[in-house]
């Protein structure tokens, strides 16, 4: 299980240290839980249309590694916005 916080300001290439990580324990056989607080939006509508580099660096690891989000919809609403930047994905 991973637990991983990535905030708001931290660069793209934070998710490419992820994404090392991710395909090590690939490697090594092991199913992956990883929890976190990406600050990406995966909410299923958003994630369609996201310019958003690091959420689709994400969706590009979790395809490659057959994850699956769990969480489609969006967790952090507010009365003008509603996105999912928190999420568990599972092999």
């Amino acid at each position: 299980m991973i637990a991983w916080y990535r905030p708001p300001s931290d660069p793209v290439d934070s998710v490419s240290k992820l994404e090392t990580i991710l395909l090590y324990l690939d490697q090594e056989g092991k199913e992956i839980i990883l929890l976190g607080a990406t600050n990406c939006d995966f909410a299923m509508k958003a994630a369609k249309r996201s310019n958003d580099m690091s959420a689709m660096h994400l969706r590009r690891i979790y395809k490659l590694l057959s994850c699956t989000q769990l969480i489609e919809e969006a967790n952090r609403v507010t009365c003008e916005t509603a996105t999912g930047i928190d999420d568990i994905a599972v092999t």
